[in-house]
């Protein structure tokens, strides 16, 4: 994170809104740590994504697609990056388990920044998240684990892609390969 005091004029300002009323469900909980997610990246083109209350809606792609943005913007690469803080100290907090903080210098404009490279772009991040760890267990962890843990689609690959291709690849060789060896017993004992 680079933070530029040429004119000592940092600002920082809370701007957190009134209390979120998340449903209790998985995905709606993960629209919202999405939610929280772009608004520090100022990300704005995939709001749909993160409506939390409209969590009904999404049909079982864009579902997945959410799952994928979730991964995507783990908690690991917003807590390395310094876009989420972990604060245990409950006197931090007026309301709510997270708090965000907009970051300026009031004489030459933003100054404070993180540079961030996402999809190859660089972004510039002037806030940030402060929130305590029950906030990440809570609307990630938990609701992560549940789609890790519960997945009962006997359809689809729960582990991750490569370790799912990687099986599939494995079934297909033995396959040919039980083929090929009753071929061989066939032709070679029961001819």
């Amino acid at each position: 994170m680079s933070l530029s005091l040429d004119y000592q004029s940092l600002g920082i300002r809370a701007t957190g809104e009134d209390i979120a009323n998340i449903p209790n469900n998985k995905l709606a909980k993960l629209m919202y740590y999405l939610q929280c997610v772009f608004y520090v990246l100022d990300i704005r083109d995939k709001t749909y994504y993160t409506t939390y209350k409209n969590y009904r809606s999404l049909n079982k792609r864009e579902e997945e697609y959410v799952l994928y943005l979730a991964r995507k913007f783990n908690p690991s690469f917003m807590l390395d990056n310094q876009l989420f803080i972990i604060n245990s100290n409950p006197n931090f907090y007026n309301h709510c388990n997270n708090e965000f903080f907009l970051i300026t210098d009031k004489r030459i404009g933003i100054r404070a920044n993180s540079q961030v490279f996402i999809g190859g772009k660089s972004i510039t991040v002037t806030k940030v998240m402060v929130c305590k760890r029950s906030w990440m267990e809570e609307n990630y962890l938990n609701p992560m684990s549940l789609y890790d843990s519960n997945n009962n689609d006997n359809w689809r690959c729960t582990a991750d892609r490569f370790f799912c291709m990687c099986s599939c690849v494995f079934v297909i060789v033995l396959i040919i390969l039980g083929y090929y060896f009753i071929k061989y017993l066939y032709e070679n004992f029961f001819s």
